[in-house]
């Protein structure tokens, strides 16, 4: 008699509850069990044949002609295929003025589309067929990909391939973009243990080192459309990268298309990042961070951590099993949650990174009145971990945890794909994860408690508090020195600040090109007025004449609707023909800001020497201490003023007079944008009259 297990089960039940009258020789698969005539007694009783050991489906590994990786994984049961592309290099390449320029580039590809296909045309037609095309940038990686119907992949493959090779950067996809990410900045700290990880790892690793840095506004208005043109060819390359095709194909057809479309895809033009893998050793240190808007305190504990190829891996994962992760059973859940009711969750784990040296981390959120006794609690339930070693029954029962938590990891061949992966891009061996889950089954109590003290001080841990510091229950000095942590002010002196060392002779040189390039010093200093017609569609916008050092005259509008605006010196008014109305004093300031952030006023200026100058990198100027940015081109052209208020980008320079302006100039900030044209005169006639109120 033979039968699936399914049928063997309901058999078996049924015999649980009656006597079988004759005995019964069942056949499951190539197993052969012979029942007994008579009834079980307990459960134990009942045979279980012995299933065969899973061996996961391995993907098939290609080097294609120029050395990129790649990895197939057919799968016929559902129409579907999904191609992902990792490539060397993300934010962690971010210039440090220019903090969100690789995702920021990821997005505009994406959302920017190429010349065939410009973002809205692409969604539409991506809408119309079903499929996906996605770009992202993460901390050392940046990634692309697409998911379709099996006879749509060349058509998604074609598509594919210009977006990742000659993206178009559209400014409004650009402005888009920023504005969304703009957003993200200011709502950042709306989910309090997402902004008290990230300010906890800020703290320990310090603001400036690139694995922590932060987005801020200032560096996401600082990024030009040429930025993300030089971010994309010095980062996407097949250097290092890695392809990963799983779903309904047929291997051969779809190796010969990735190399004719892959095949000769050239290296990244910027060198491998060099950056610091190791994490910096920790001391006893204390931050809080003061948020009085808050009814609850986040608590995270840090201490260096390992990499996966440690030999302690495995000792570590499971030793966190014990201490701090997988459910209710582990000790903090026990202590923290179920006896002391402090939190509704708690816990601490080593991160084993790739390539990185990761940090042990522990976290728990409780009320700000508990902040201090959760904190303390934390701590014993470690050093009591460390000191007195776990039982038998509490080793067993966390191993198994872990081992059987395993299995979830790769029980589908999609989820084989994405770990081998990983594995492939890091350049580990296939089969880490297999032999390091045999490590864990042969480890011993004594074996994981001695790892873990190897990698863990508790009297060393690094400890930050976000909270209502005031309604805390007892003075964290008790636990060590305490540093109030301020997430503004690290901001302005990483991101803003230019360099301590300014290299005079370079900023000079730097001055010299771009004066040189805009018909030279000596021109500039004999400029005194500047009149600029602005248009848009042929249609005149405004007329605005710029005088040196503090005037300024504009008139808008026509006819009887005319309107003038003045400023002159440190008072300024409107009149519309019939009403004169004063500007006060705020409203002066503005428009002197104004008149500052002109191209015109700020080469008269530099011609005269009458800026405190420095750079953050090349060709890049910064004036009087962060109060504007100019980006110089490599004609020495300026390309951009950036202030507070927004970004100036010029181009279409020509000659006016015996100096060079541009004919075309866009605005942003950030949330609208415009483009004008120009017409400009040099040194015009200015009258006197102008300055005098009607």
């Amino acid at each position: 008699m033979s039968m699936n297990l399914k049928q063997l089960l309901l058999l078996l039940s049924l015999g649980a509850c009656a006597q079988p009258s004759t005995p019964l020789d069942v056949v499951v698969g190539d197993v052969e069990l012979h029942l007994p005539m008579v009834a079980w007694n307990s459960i134990e009783q009942v045979p279980v044949p012995t299933a065969d050991e899973f061996i996961p489906v391995q993907p098939q590994r290609h080097i294609l002609t120029n050395g990129l990786t790649v990895l197939l994984m057919p799968n016929h049961q559902l129409p579907i295929v999904e191609l992902n592309l990792q490539m060397r290099g993300g934010a962690w390449n971010d210039p440090h003025a220019k903090t969100g320029l690789a995702e920021l580039t990821a997005e505009v590809i994406r959302s920017g589309g190429s010349a065939e296909w410009p973002g809205d045309k692409l969604d539409s037609e991506l809408d119309y067929l079903g499929a996906e095309i996605s770009f992202s940038a993460g901390a050392a990686t940046s990634s692309a990909g697409f998911s379709c119907l099996p006879e749509d992949f060349g058509t998604l493959l074609k598509m594919f391939e210009q977006l990742l090779d000659t993206p178009s950067f559209p400014e409004e996809k650009l402005e888009m973009v920023r504005g969304q990410m703009l957003a993200e900045v200011a709502a950042r700290n709306d989910d309090a243990g997402g902004a008290a990880s990230r300010e906890a790892a800020r703290a320990y690793y310090g603001v400036d080192d690139p694995r922590v840095r932060r987005i801020e506004e200032a560096t996401i208005r600082s990024i030009a459309r040429q930025d993300l043109r030089d971010f994309h060819q010095q980062t996407y390359g097949s250097r290092g990268a890695l392809i990963s095709v799983y779903g309904d194909f047929d291997e051969a057809k779809i190796l010969q298309r990735l190399e004719k479309r892959f095949g000769d895809w050239p290296v990244q033009g910027s060198k491998p990042l060099e950056l610091a893998s190791d994490a910096p050793a920790s001391s006893r240190k204390i931050f809080l961070l003061n948020r009085p808007e808050v009814n609850q305190a986040e608590i995270r504990l840090a201490y260096p951590g390992i990499r996966r190829s440690h030999p302690d891996y495995p000792a570590l994962r499971l030793g966190a099993y014990i201490v701090g992760v997988g459910g209710f059973g582990n000790r903090m859940m026990l202590r923290i949650r179920r006896e002391l009711g402090l939190a509704y969750g708690a816990g601490a784990y080593w991160v084993g990174s790739f390539e990185q040296q990761a940090l042990f981390r522990g976290f728990c959120a409780t009320k700000n009145s508990t902040a201090f006794q959760a904190t303390d609690e934390m701590l014993k339930v470690l050093q009591n971990f460390l000191d007195n070693g776990v039982g038998a029954e509490e080793f067993k029962q966390a191993k198994m945890r872990l081992l059987n938590a395993e299995v979830f990891d790769v029980d589908t061949s999609h989820k084989v794909l994405e770990r081998i992966s990983g594995l492939e891009f890091y350049e580990y061996p296939w089969n880490f994860y297999e032999h390091a889950s045999s490590a864990i089954k042969d480890l011993t109590a004594e074996q994981v408690i001695a790892a873990c003290r190897r990698h863990l001080d508790p009297s060393q841990l690094t400890i930050f508090v976000a909270g209502n510091v005031a309604e805390f229950d007892r003075d964290f000095k008790e636990l060590g020195e305490v540093q109030m942590w301020d997430a503004a002010a690290p901001v302005a002196q990483s991101v803003e600040t230019p360099t301590a060392e300014v290299d005079k002779q370079e900023v000079q040189a730097m001055v010299d090109n771009l004066l040189s390039s805009h018909g030279g010093r000596k021109a500039w200093e004999s400029v005194g007025a500047v009149w600029a017609k602005l248009s848009t569609n042929g249609q005149t916008q405004m007329e605005a004449w710029i005088i040196h050092p503090r005037r300024f005259r504009e008139l808008s509008g026509s006819g009887e609707e005319l309107n003038t605006l003045v400023l002159d010196d440190y008072q300024a008014w409107s009149y519309d023909g019939t009403n004169l109305l004063e500007l006060n004093a705020e409203r002066v300031a503005e428009m002197h800001a104004g008149i500052g952030d002109k191209l015109p006023m700020i080469l008269m200026r530099l011609a005269r020497d009458e800026y405190r100058l420095a750079t953050t990198g090349k060709n890049v100027l910064v004036l009087n201490d962060g109060m504007l940015t100019i980006e110089v081109g490599d004609d020495g052209l300026c390309r951009k003023v950036i202030s507070d208020s927004g970004e100036y980008s010029f181009s279409n320079y020509a000659l006016s007079g015996a100096v060079m302006m541009p004919l075309v100039t866009s605005w942003s900030d950030g949330t609208q944008a415009q483009s004008f044209d120009f017409e400009w005169k040099i040194n015009p006639e200015v009258s006197a009259d102008w300055f005098q109120r009607p």
